[in-house]
């Protein structure tokens, strides 16, 4: 199901319409970033080169939560092997 928000893009607001699930997933990743949902949203619409409508933004949106999620498992792999590194060396210790 589609949901439609109102985006401030550069002092003009523009509608999105993405699926709720996109929308969750990005209030988690405010949530892990510690960071609000609209300030999510202002970082990804800055970093967007030149004038979006809303069907480019829901892209950009969807984009960015595919590529966060995508990344996950690297980040938490390297934060485990640097937790089993730290272990081992103060074992040896």
């Amino acid at each position: 199901m589609y949901i439609t928000r109102s985006i401030s893009t550069g002092g003009c607001e523009t509608d999105v319409a993405m699926e709720e699930e996109f929308w969750d997933a990005l209030r988690d990743i405010a949530a892990d970033r510690n960071t609000t949902f609209s300030a999510l949203i202002n970082e990804v619409v800055a970093n967007v080169n030149g004038a979006v409508d809303g069907r480019a933004l829901a892209s950009v949106f969807r984009t960015y939560a595919l590529e966060y999620y995508l990344q996950l498992p690297t980040k938490r792999q390297s934060a485990t092997q640097s937790r089993s590194h730290n272990t081992e060396r103060a074992q040896l210790h």
